[in-house]
């Protein structure tokens, strides 16, 4: 199972810490940024910045063509239309070990998959968490992220960690992606999640 049982004992353990992965990491670093209430935070292989995230996905040509539907959904939007729907991985173009996790562990369930908003794709090129990151301190950050990351770059966890205040801490897990690591039993995995574990307790003041 996909982040099943370590990280949400650990999120009901200390309700007030945000983990998120992915596009979940950034959102939990902006939310933490606005809400003073979370005492810690934790984003594994997070987005500091749409657009350059999204970009880092794609070649030259299907980058300007995903630009192009995106400005012209845009003026349809402005014009009183509503947004084309597309498919998700027009936007999120998949690495080669991401899409075999995928294609194997996720497109089995139902609704997986479904079609998206260009508008929602416009959202996701502005979402910057990178710019209020440094919000979060003095409460503690944690950034964890794969170093052969191929559908989200090392950068964006190096980035939020150089913008972000103290206390924090950058772990980059050498020889590992995007999920092919996320099950229970995987070595990487639970070396996440006691590091989580760990991180939480003590930025809830609990041991």
């Amino acid at each position: 199972m996909l982040l099943r049982n370590p990280f949400t004992k650990a999120l009901w353990d200390f309700r007030r810490s945000l983990i998120g992965w992915a596009l979940g990491g950034g959102v939990a670093i902006a939310a933490a940024a606005d809400d003073p209430r979370v005492r810690s935070v934790v984003s594994i292989n997070g987005v500091g910045d749409g657009g350059r995230s999204v970009r880092f996905m794609h070649d030259d040509e299907s980058w300007r063509r995903l630009l192009e539907r995106v400005e012209a959904d845009r003026v349809a939007r402005a014009l009183g239309g509503g947004s084309e729907l597309v498919d998700p991985f027009d936007v999120v173009r998949l690495d080669r070990v991401t899409k075999t996790y995928v294609d194997e562990e996720l497109r089995r369930e139902d609704g997986f998959g479904s079609e998206v908003s260009l508008e929602s794709a416009d959202f996701l090129l502005r979402f910057r968490p990178a710019d209020v990151v440094s919000r979060i301190a003095p409460r503690p950050l944690l950034l964890i992220h794969g170093l052969e990351n191929g559908l989200h770059s090392p950068q964006e966890s190096q980035d939020l960690f150089a913008r972000a205040g103290e206390p924090k801490r950058l772990e980059l897990l050498d020889g590992s992606g995007h999920t092919e690591w996320a099950f229970d039993e995987h070595p990487t995995f639970q070396q996440v999640a006691t590091l989580v574990r760990e991180f939480i307790g003590e930025g809830s003041g609990k041991t």
